[in-house]
C-alpha cells in the first residue's frame, strides 16, 4: 500500500478543507482512498496533519491527488505497509499526557466543515494559558458504503439514519498535563472537561 504523513500551515486550510469535500465525493467510487484531516496546536502555532492512506501502492490515485498537489512543511508518504503507518501513527501521539475524547457526526458540508474548524480554533485559543495542553481534532468521511457494513447484524454504532449522504464524523481531543509540566493536572479536569464538551463549541 501507500500512504503517510503530510504537514501543513494552517494557512493552507481553503485549499485542504475544499480538497476534502472533494474527497468525500470520490471515495465511493475509490474506496481503496483513506483520508484523515487531524488540526492541532504544538510548539506555538496551529498546523494540519493529514493521514493519506491508500490500499495499492499508488500515490496518483483520484482522492490522493489534490492533497498532494497542496504545499507541504513535512511530507512521510511513501509506498509501505498497515503495520509500519500503525507504528508511525503511535510514534506521533504525545506520550504520558491525559486525554478526552468527544465524536460528533454531521452532514458533510463544506460550511460546516469550515464553522467547525473556526470554531474549534476559537474555543481553544481559551484554555491555551494551561501549561503542556495540545488541542486537537480528527476528521474523517464517513460514506454511506462504511456505513453498510456497521449496521449488517442490526447496530447502529453512530447512531445516524440510513441516507445515502456522506457524513463527517469529527473526534475532539484535548491531551494535557504530563507529571513534568503539571503537578496536579487532575484539578485541571473540570474546567478542561467543560471547554471541550461539545456543548461549548456552539453545537446544539
Amino acid at each position: 500500500m501507500w500512504g503517510g504523513s503530510r504537514i501543513h500551515n494552517y494557512n493552507k486550510k481553503p485549499d485542504i478543507l475544499r480538497a476534502f469535500m472533494n474527497y468525500a465525493i470520490l471515495v465511493e467510487e475509490d474506496p481503496k482512498a483513506s483520508v484523515m484531516i487531524n488540526l492541532l496546536r504544538q510548539n506555538g502555532q496551529w498546523a494540519w496533519q493529514l493521514d493519506l492512506e491508500y490500499c495499492a501502492p499508488a500515490s496518483d490515485s483520484p482522492g490522493m491527488r489534490e492533497f498532494m498537489e497542496i504545499p507541504a512543511m513535512e511530507d512521510e508518504t511513501t509506498i509501505t505497509s498497515q503495520s509500519q503507518l500503525t507504528v508511525a501513527m503511535a510514534q506521533r501521539a504525545p506520550c504520558g499526557y491525559r486525554s478526552s475524547f468527544w465524536a460528533l457526526t454531521v452532514k458533510a458540508d463544506i460550511q460546516l466543515l469550515s464553522f467547525y474548524v473556526d470554531t474549534f480554533v476559537a474555543e481553544s485559543e481559551k484554555i491555551l494559558k494551561y501549561p503542556g495542553i495540545i488541542p486537537a481534532v480528527d476528521i474523517q468521511i464517513i460514506p454511506p458504503g462504511q456505513r453498510q457494513p456497521m449496521t449488517k447484524r442490526g447496530g447502529n454504532v453512530l447512531g445516524l439514519a440510513e441516507a445515502a449522504d456522506e457524513n463527517f464524523f469529527y473526534s475532539i481531543q484535548c491531551f494535557y498535563g504530563t507529571i513534568c509540566i503539571i503537578v496536579n493536572p487532575i484539578a485541571d479536569d473540570p474546567v478542561l472537561i467543560n471547554r471541550f464538551d461539545t456543548s461549548s463549541f456552539g453545537i446544539d
